[in-house]
């Protein structure tokens, strides 16, 4: 049964492995033609910007991205936190406010919060 599945990325990806795991597990969670988004929240919008791994001792997430594109991942990131953050995004991402997210993660099956 296909559901809708919301994924937040609360976290900066700054020494841990915590995001990259995330995100693969975003993409295993379409394999059962569930729609997914991931909504990039608070410091976890540092993820989905354009960043260099090496300098914040981060995993590289391009594989990740790379399979958000072919498998139709639907990616969104808080309007307010990118401000707060000076984050570059990567192409692909869209922006929302607070009150789009409240209303995705209500019309969502599944909430899974990293």
């Amino acid at each position: 049964m296909k559901k809708n599945v919301a994924v937040i990325i609360r976290h900066a990806p700054i020494r841990t492995i915590r995001n990259k795991e995330s995100l693969r597990m975003c993409v295993g969670a379409t394999l059962k033609d569930n729609v997914v988004t991931v909504i990039f929240l608070g410091p976890g919008v540092i993820s989905g910007g354009k960043i260099q791994p090496t300098i914040l001792d981060a995993p590289d997430l391009e594989q990740e991205f790379e399979a958000f594109s072919i498998m139709k991942i639907k990616l969104l990131a808080e309007r307010g936190a990118i401000k707060r953050y000076k984050t570059d995004l990567r192409d692909g991402i869209e922006t929302v406010d607070k009150i789009e997210i409240a209303k995705i993660l209500a019309k969502s099956d599944v909430v899974i919060p990293w």
